[in-house]
């Protein structure tokens, strides 16, 4: 089985792609959960559930990207 890592798109840090990913439903936006209150963007500047990168989407909470 591979350690297949992908980055989050907020902070940076190597995770393995089977992790608990907060993906947008709209633009594909990935983040962990632990920036889930810090990403920020012209979007949403507070972090949360709406996506900070599209106007219209939405972090869904997912295993894999």
């Amino acid at each position: 089985m591979l350690n297949i890592t992908v980055p989050c798109q907020c902070c940076g840090k190597q995770t393995p792609v089977h992790w608990m990913w907060y993906i947008c439903d709209g633009c594909g936006y990935r983040i962990c959960a632990n920036c889930l209150c810090k990403h920020h963007g012209p979007y949403s500047p507070n972090g949360g559930a709406k996506c900070s990168q599209c106007m219209n989407g939405w972090l869904k909470l997912k295993n894999q990207v």
